[in-house]
């Protein structure tokens, strides 16, 4: 287990800065960014369905 120091987290969350020293006395940066989830907020996975929605195709009999 390491100390780990979180610097910034952005306004959306999709952002994080994060510092910590390894074992051997190192000082170490780390800036990473959300590119997934392993389950989605509520909010995003409604997002995701309204963008990725196609209306089902209405098939017509011909006359």
């Amino acid at each position: 287990m390491r100390d780990v120091l979180v610097q910034e987290i952005d306004e959306d969350g999709e952002i994080i800065h994060v510092e910590m020293k390894n074992s051997e006395g190192e000082h170490l940066i780390g800036v990473y960014q959300l590119i997934g989830w392993t389950k989605p907020s509520k909010k995003v996975k409604t997002q995701a369905e309204l963008e990725l929605y196609v209306p089902p195709k209405i098939s017509h009999p011909i006359q």
